[in-house]
C-alpha cells in the first residue's frame, strides 16, 4: 500500500510517500515553500501534489494545531479541504488525524517532534536523516495513517437532493 502523508500549511507543506509492505519504506517527499495570494498557492500546491496523489492508494493528513491565530488556521483549513477534494477527485480515501493522534502512535499523544523523528528514523527504511520537520510531519501522519488504517473506516454516504427552480416552484400569491 503507498500512503501519502501531508503535513499542511498555508506558506509551507510537507508531502511524503510511504510504502508500506513488510517493511515500512520511504519513497520520495517534498517541502513546498509557497509564496502569493492563497488561491496563487493552492494552484501551485495542485500542481505540486498531483504526481504524489497519481501514486497513492490512501491520503491522511494531519489536522492544524489550533492554538495559533486564526487566520493562519482557517488558510490552513482552505488548504486542507482543497487536498481532501483533490484526493477524493481521484478516488482516494482521505483522513485527517489530530496531532496527538499521530504523535500517539510513537509512544505518547504528548511526544515531542524529536521523539516522533527519531522513532520514524528508526522505523522507516530510506527516510533522510537530515530533513525539514514539515517533512517528518509528512511521514508521521503516513505512518500513523498506516498504523490506524484498518480503524479509519468511511462512512457510507448517503445524499438527498431537492431542486428549486421557478418550473417547480409552488403557484404565487396572487
Amino acid at each position: 500500500m503507498r500512503i501519502l502523508g501531508i503535513d499542511p500549511g498555508t506558506r509551507s507543506i510537507g508531502i511524503a510517500l510511504l510504502m508500506v509492505g513488510a517493511a515500512p519504506e520511504f519513497s520520495r517527499g517534498a517541502v513546498l515553500l509557497l509564496e502569493g495570494g492563497l488561491h496563487e498557492r493552492l494552484r501551485l500546491l495542485r500542481d505540486h501534489l498531483e504526481p504524489f496523489l497519481a501514486e497513492a492508494d490512501l491520503v491522511v493528513a494531519e489536522l492544524p494545531y489550533m492554538g495559533g491565530p486564526s487566520t493562519t488556521i482557517h488558510h490552513v483549513a482552505r488548504a486542507l479541504g482543497y487536498i481532501e477534494a483533490l484526493a477524493v477527485q481521484r478516488g482516494l480515501p482521505f483522513h485527517a488525524l489530530t496531532p496527538s493522534q499521530i504523535r500517539a502512535q510513537f509512544g505518547s499523544g504528548r511526544a515531542q517532534k524529536e521523539d516522533v523523528q527519531y522513532e520514524l528514523l528508526w522505523q522507516i527504511r530510506g527516510l533522510p536523516a537530515r530533513a525539514p520537520h514539515h517533512l517528518y510531519d509528512a511521514v508521521a501522519a503516513a505512518w500513523a495513517g498506516a498504523l490506524l488504517h484498518p480503524s479509519l473506516s468511511e462512512e457510507e454516504a448517503q445524499c438527498r437532493v431537492r431542486v428549486f427552480s421557478p418550473e417547480n416552484a409552488p403557484a404565487g400569491r396572487g
